[in-house]
């Protein structure tokens, strides 16, 4: 409640939010809708925290792990090239 009485409402959650958050995640969707820090929260827990989170995890298992499985490809890649054995 501000000095004169007056209540400020809150930002309302955009209609595609669930969407946008699944396939941006959290990074992106703040760059999308420009929106503060607690807002999000809040937006998130508006929707369903627990599976908002599953489906973001279903949805990069899907796109970014065809075979399910994060693989450790952060481990060979150096500066963006391919660290292999000596041998190879």
């Amino acid at each position: 409640m501000s000095r004169l009485g007056f209540v400020r409402p809150y930002r309302p959650m955009p209609k595609d939010f669930e969407e946008t958050f699944i396939r941006l995640g959290w990074e992106g969707v703040g760059a999308e809708y420009r929106a503060h820090t607690r807002t999000i929260c809040r937006w998130i827990k508006e929707c369903g925290e627990e599976q908002l989170r599953q489906a973001r995890e279903e949805y990069l298992r899907k796109t970014r792990w065809p075979n399910g499985v994060p693989g450790n490809r952060r481990k060979r890649y150096v500066l963006g090239m391919t660290l292999r054995k000596v041998g190879e």
